[in-house]
């Protein structure tokens, strides 16, 4: 798509960051978000301004969001001034939300009336790698689509994985959170009994290490931050909870019952009300060591 125009919807701290790549890569990026300061910032850094969304969309070539929730991605690509009013020949929409696969799946069946493809794309990995231009997408819908905006991917990303037919992606995606956040849970529980009988963290990690619970979460995730008492945000702890409670509606529709994931929903709803933009991660750990009493933490912090 060499000398296509790009518009991005959503400049929160993921899709500015990816939208920053697209720019700095040369591309022809034009912006809408709710906030005006988070345009003006991209404006400032070459990025053409739209009045809307529907102008936005009328002016590009594809259309891209990072928005909140589903209720977001309908308002912003069905509502009034969204895409749909924007609609032109060879217009394409590719979602990095984190929603329901049926919304994704409704609201491409709705624009395709207006001649619109779509591709759902959520994205793997966090602020950092967004800002480096690392992150994983996970794609859902037509093949061919996804090669002809696979260049403005790649300016965003390390990986591209076609998942499946539209939905499939915020389908994987949902999966991957639910076991994210299961992992962290269940870690928590554990080294927190642990170390309260006297056995360090450090010992914990290093035979996990050389066992079958070796998992990357316990092993470099939680010591590069939360281990180390940093709680800074990453993954806000209410879009953890939103996103697990999409796994168990998904789930529930398939008439499979989770009660594993009840309770990872009670821990992180929890992490909601009492930490709610800090991350995930850092809030549950904070809740295991407000319960056992002891400070879950590498030696030294």
């Amino acid at each position: 798509m060499a000398g296509k125009k790009i518009g991005f919807v959503g400049l929160g701290a993921m899709g500015r960051g990816l939208a920053g790549n697209l720019l700095r890569k040369g591309f022809d990026v034009t912006v809408w978000d709710l906030a005006p300061a988070a345009v003006d910032a991209l404006v400032a850094k070459g990025a053409k301004r739209a009045a809307n969304v529907a102008e936005l969309a009328r002016a590009v070539d594809v259309v891209c969001t990072m928005v909140p929730d589903a209720p977001d991605v309908k308002r912003v690509a069905l509502g009034e001034d969204g895409i749909i009013g924007g609609a032109h020949p060879g217009l394409i929409y590719v979602d990095f939300s984190t929603v329901d696969p049926t919304t994704s799946r409704a609201v491409g069946a709705a624009l395709a009336e207006k001649g619109i493809r779509m591709l759902d794309s959520p994205v793997g990995r966090g602020v950092p790698e967004a800002e480096a231009g690392t992150v994983t997408f996970m794609v859902g819908g037509d093949a061919a689509t996804l090669e002809e905006v696979r260049p403005i991917l790649e300016a965003m990303s390390s990986e591209i994985m076609h998942i499946g037919d539209l939905g499939a992606g915020t389908t994987i995606k949902l999966v991957n959170n639910y076991l994210a956040a299961g992992m962290v849970a269940i870690i928590a529980e554990a080294i927190s009994f642990g170390i309260k009988s006297g056995v360090t963290l450090e010992q914990i990690i290093a035979l996990s290490d050389k066992t079958g619970t070796s998992n990357k979460v316990l092993n470099t995730v939680l010591p590069r931050k939360v281990f180390k008492a940093d709680y800074t945000p990453g993954f806000a702890s209410r879009l953890a909870a939103k996103d697990h409670r999409l796994a168990m509606s998904l789930a529930r529709d398939l008439d499979i019952d989770l009660p594993v994931g009840k309770v990872i929903l009670d821990i992180l709803q929890t992490c909601e009300t009492e930490f709610r933009d800090e991350d995930f991660m850092g809030s549950i750990m904070r809740l295991a060591e407000r319960e056992s009493g002891q400070q879950l933490r590498l030696q030294g912090n």
